[in-house]
């Protein structure tokens, strides 16, 4: 990802039918937001002519800010509820890992695992696939 200190970076995935791909997003965000901003930017430029878009990973901010204030402004993405705290892991009380799906993808289930491996807890979503999408 763009940035003035390297480290943060981006996996993408693209899954099921060659014209219209499940594209999977997992990327670690910088702390400030003029560097969020420039990242999410990049990862606009990536997602911006698929339909159904899943990005997740620590987000280093909340998701309003991620869904308002950012270049992902506009995308109509779907983020879980602010509820679901995964920071700091021993005692979460702030929502900084997210997963945000495009409206095209039906969420069946959502949370944060308590599952203590680093600083962050992991968040968790089940989706339905788009219609001609087998399971994997």
């Amino acid at each position: 990802l763009p940035g003035i200190i390297p480290g943060r970076g981006a996996i993408v995935i693209k899954y099921g039918r060659e014209d219209d791909p499940l594209v999977l997003v997992v990327m670690h965000l910088s702390l400030s937001a003029k560097a969020q901003n420039r990242q999410l930017g990049f990862i606009r430029e990536i997602i911006s002519d698929y339909r159904h878009v899943v990005l997740m990973g620590d987000m280093n901010t909340h998701a309003e800010q991620l869904l308002e204030n950012s270049p992902l402004r506009g995308l109509s993405l779907v983020a879980l509820p602010e509820s679901a705290h995964s920071f700091p892991s021993w005692r979460p009380g702030k929502a900084l890992d997210h997963i945000l799906v495009s409206p095209s993808l039906k969420i069946l289930k959502a949370g944060v695992l308590m599952y203590p491996v680093s600083d962050h807890l992991p968040v968790s979503l089940d989706i339905q696939l788009p219609d001609g999408y087998e399971s994997a």
